[in-house]
C-alpha cells in the first residue's frame, strides 16, 4: 500500500493524498484527468486496482470550503425547519 501512495502522491494534480486500510482517497479540481493518471502510473508499477471510486462534491461541501462555516452555523434558522 505504500508504494500505492507514493506513486498518487508524485502525481501533480492529486492533492490531500491519505492511506488507510486498503484505501488511498485525494483531492483534484480534475478528476477525469487525474483518474486517468493515476491507473496509468499504478499499472506501471505493477500495483492492482480493486476499485476505484469519484466523489463529487455536494453544495454543503463547497459552501464549507469557501466560507470556512457549515451553512447551518450561519443560518440555524434555515437549517432547522418550524415544525410548530
Amino acid at each position: 500500500m505504500a508504494a500505492a501512495t507514493a506513486v498518487v502522491e508524485e502525481l501533480p494534480t492529486a492533492r490531500s493524498v491519505t492511506a488507510g486500510g486498503n484505501t488511498i482517497r485525494f483531492r483534484t479540481e480534475h478528476s477525469s484527468r487525474t483518474m486517468v493518471d493515476v491507473m496509468r502510473a499504478l499499472e506501471t508499477d505493477a500495483v492492482e486496482i480493486v476499485s476505484i471510486q469519484v466523489d463529487r462534491p455536494t453544495l454543503d461541501d463547497v459552501f464549507l470550503t469557501l466560507t470556512g462555516q457549515p451553512a447551518e452555523e450561519l443560518h440555524p434558522a434555515a437549517a432547522a425547519p418550524n415544525c410548530s
